[in-house]
């Protein structure tokens, strides 16, 4: 059992402990019966800071409504369609990489994988500003945040730390519609903005700061095409090798390997050095562009520190959590405003909805949209297991 593997397990571990010591003060809200609920076990963590920042800048916060509205709806617009198209291209395409994952720190077959320490660092912070900023709209709108708290989801155990606020619904939904569609829209919002400013930080710091650091030696093979019918898999080539030349072309980059493969064409032969071996083979057919040759191989650039000392190590840890905050914030924002029942797309879209037709209609509408949504993401996920 590698590091990763064992920690994760450690905190499954602990969290159970811990739901069972508090049973009698979670509540059990089931997701799909009998495999998946979340727990809740309610706080007042954060509350007084809510409260603070709203009597002091709400007048200022609350101009804000209509941005944040507008952003979660164009969110959750390109979402929808980015989770349908790529549905359908997964589905055509034996090769093309479904649009949902598990995230979590092990290894294993459909799961997006984040290495444990930064993993929970990530989702703790992204959590956390998501659901202090629902309580923060909901005071700014003048509704009472009456509990927050910790949340796990769980999988037969509970698997995944979360958190939560919960607002007086009553008095939410006597507000207009648009300062619920805030509420709604400000915990995914903030993600996003949280996670594209990071973006930008995070980008900047590896070009200034962190590739200065590194020699690039060559792209590693991170896993191979699903075809079988290229070359590369009886190639005896094997994830973790290095690739450092093709013919007489030497690679350091990755785009030097696009520029070694330019010229050639499908059929063609190479020889393809690695750190490990040299390996003749024949060029397949790019699935993008059958005129264009392709190895069939996933790669990632290979970068060893010069002279590392626990500074750089350390620096590199840190831009590395950095990079894992802002993807793991970005994903969470955008899961977030999905058209579906479970998340806050689904009470924006049952809002809008309402807006614009009979209440009875609207509840019909947005649980058909929901179910949709419901088959979209477990067809994803389903596909991701199955390749």
């Amino acid at each position: 059992m590698n590091i990763d593997a064992f920690a994760f397990a450690t905190l499954v571990l602990i969290l159970s402990v811990f739901v069972y010591r508090h049973r009698k003060d979670i509540e059990v809200v089931p997701v799909i019966k009998p495999v998946m609920s979340f727990y809740m076990y309610r706080t007042t963590i954060g509350l007084d800071l809510m409260d603070s920042i709203a009597n002091r800048w709400g007048w200022m916060l609350v101009r804000l409504e209509s941005a944040i509205v507008g952003v979660g709806f164009a969110g959750m617009a390109f979402v929808s369609f980015e989770m349908v198209r790529n549905l359908v291209v997964s589905l055509t395409n034996p090769s093309a990489i479904s649009g949902a994952a598990l995230v979590l720190p092990i290894q294993a077959k459909g799961v997006f994988y984040v290495p444990f320490f930064y993993w929970i660092i990530a989702i703790l912070v992204v959590v956390c500003i998501h659901e202090f900023c629902h309580g923060l709209w909901s005071r700014v709108a003048g509704i009472r945040v009456l509990a927050s708290g910790f949340a796990f989801l769980s999988i037969l155990l509970p698997v995944i730390p979360a958190a939560f606020v919960e607002p007086n619904e009553k008095k939410l939904a006597k507000q207009s519609a648009k300062a619920q569609l805030s509420v709604f829209a400000a915990g995914p919002v903030s993600n996003l903005v949280f996670g594209l400013l990071l973006m930008v930080l995070s980008l900047s710091i590896t070009r200034l700061v962190i590739d200065p650091m590194h020699s690039l030696e060559g792209v590693t093979i991170q896993g191979f095409h699903a075809d079988q019918n290229y070359a590369i898999h009886t190639s005896g080539m094997s994830v973790g090798e290095r690739i450092v030349g093709i013919d007489s072309t030497d690679i350091r980059k990755t785009a030097d390997l696009s520029a070694a493969l330019e010229g050639k064409k499908p059929g063609d032969g190479v020889i393809v050095r690695t750190n490990r071996a040299h390996y003749p083979l024949t060029l397949g057919t790019n699935p993008a562009d059958a005129t264009k040759p392709y190895l069939g191989v996933l790669i990632k650039q290979y970068k060893e520190l010069t002279d590392p000392n626990l500074g750089k190590e350390i620096l590199v840890w840190l831009d590395g959590l950095l990079f894992w905050v802002f993807v793991l914030s970005l994903g969470v924002g955008f899961f977030n405003l999905l058209p579906l029942g479970i998340v806050d797309g689904g009470r924006m879209f049952h809002t809008l909805a309402a807006m614009y037709m009979p209440r009875e209609r609207a509840a019909k509408v947005y649980h058909a949209v929901s179910a949709c949504f419901m088959i979209v993401i477990v067809g994803s996920l389903v596909i991701n297991f199955i390749r």
